[in-house]
């Protein structure tokens, strides 16, 4: 018998509503679906929210919260090197002595020459994407316009290309971050760092940690253009081990 294959028109095709989607809860309005690669399963979350939910984790504290000057904040998002904004009780930006990252979901921030704190400061951690790729056998139904899904990320349909892409979301709501590691050999003369983050944004959140997973400030950070910016080691050169950046667009 010869086979005859069947052409199934676009009209034909139905969308995908949050119910053909395989989740381990229900979905609620502006919620996004993060997959799990360890369930195999996406979990609908809010983007941003206390706890972890999403690709952010933002939480108020007092100077009751600080043991011996530092704070420790368990975020859960599961990401190595997250990027860390902390607002002091004016709704200012403040530079914290130090912060170190413990594990994947916990960091610790050292607020030591601040004294006692006035009134109630906010830490928010974003992650600034990251995750390898995995394979998913339960979604070879779903044709992706480049590599598959990893931890944390959402889906966004592309109507041009029909097909779905893999995002991960920034702090912002976003889907622009660069990730990347660094040795001093790395560092151009001068002993700067010239990033092509090719993020299409001049005006960028960039977080260095050292190799000793402490979040460092730069002697200087400037944005060259859309895409470059070039970051000043001056007086941490020569480089020990391997360090990270993070930038969010």
């Amino acid at each position: 018998m010869t086979e005859r294959n069947t052409r199934i028109r676009a009209s034909q095709i139905i969308n995908i509503t949050p119910a053909d989607v395989d989740a381990t809860n229900s979905p609620s309005n502006n919620q996004v679906a993060i997959y799990d690669s360890s369930t195999g399963k996406f979990t609908w979350a809010d983007q941003t929210g206390e706890g972890g939910s999403g690709s952010s984790y933002t939480t108020p504290f007092t100077n009751a919260s600080l043991s011996s000057g530092i704070l420790t904040v368990t975020h859960n998002l599961g990401v190595t090197y997250p990027v860390v904004v902390i607002y002091d009780e004016n709704e200012n930006v403040i530079d914290p002595d130090e912060i170190t990252y413990s594990t994947t979901n916990e960091i610790e921030i050292d607020l030591s020459s601040f004294g006692t704190i006035a009134g109630t400061w906010n830490v928010r951690v974003g992650t600034g994407g990251g995750g390898g790729a995995t394979s998913l056998d339960e979604m070879t139904d779903i044709e992706f316009i480049s590599g598959t899904p990893s931890d944390g990320q959402v889906l966004q349909y592309n109507a041009e290309a029909g097909k779905w892409r893999a995002e991960t979301l920034n702090s912002t709501g976003t889907t622009s971050a660069y990730r990347d590691s660094f040795i001093d050999d790395d560092l151009s003369s001068g002993d700067v760092l010239v990033v092509t983050h090719n993020l299409e944004q001049k005006y960028v959140i960039v977080s260095v940690y050292n190799n000793n997973d402490k979040q460092i400030i730069p002697d200087e950070i400037i944005l060259d253009s859309t895409n470059q910016l070039t970051i000043d080691l001056s007086s941490f050169a020569p480089l020990i081990g391997t360090w990270n950046i993070v930038i969010i667009a």
